[in-house]
């Protein structure tokens, strides 16, 4: 419901075309293609064979025929330039050491006045009620896990100032 809504705030609807990056098994690239209709397009950028398999399948049982699965990530992919109206990112440069490297190469293929969405985390943790015990010492651990390959568990909070160094525009910023 929260990414649906996200959506809705953007105004995506019929003949858009979006790229959704870092798109797991597509459970938002399937979302987006209800958005986007017949008339759009929407393509997923995945690097696990075992997620693209998975949306593979649900593209061909849905025959559709406006759905991309494209294997790779930002840094590998030559895209189309100045093709998607808009570039989606969930829950993927918080695990990058250097988001800004990792945005960057997506930005040629913006269209003009295309939109780049991100839905990030500020994941301090988790809590178990009452306190006491093994569960406690847990949200450090899970931070120290993310930070040992070079991510940023509070990289939401960061995604501003990253934005504007690579020229663009922050027009919403909504936490949930």
């Amino acid at each position: 419901p929260v990414t649906r809504r996200f959506f809705d705030r953007l105004g995506v609807g019929p003949g858009w075309r979006c790229l959704d990056v870092g798109a797991g098994p597509g459970l938002v690239t399937l979302d987006l293609r209800g958005f986007v209709g017949d008339t759009g397009e929407v393509t997923a950028l995945e690097p696990s064979a075992t997620f693209r398999t998975w949306l593979t399948e649900q593209v061909r049982s849905h025959r559709w025929t406006n759905l991309n699965i494209v294997a790779g990530t930002s840094y590998e992919i030559a895209l189309p330039p100045r093709y998607f109206d808009l570039i989606f990112v969930r829950w993927v440069i918080g695990f990058v050491p250097d988001p800004a490297a990792f945005l960057a190469p997506l930005l040629p293929a913006l269209k003009p006045g295309g939109i780049i969405a991100v839905q990030d985390y500020v994941h301090h943790g988790c809590a178990l009620f009452p306190e006491g015990g093994p569960w406690d010492a847990f949200p450090e651990l899970r931070r120290r896990w993310w930070r040992s390959g070079g991510g940023d568990p509070y990289v939401a909070a960061h995604l501003p100032p990253i934005l504007t160094r690579l020229g663009l525009k922050v027009i919403d910023y909504t936490p949930t």
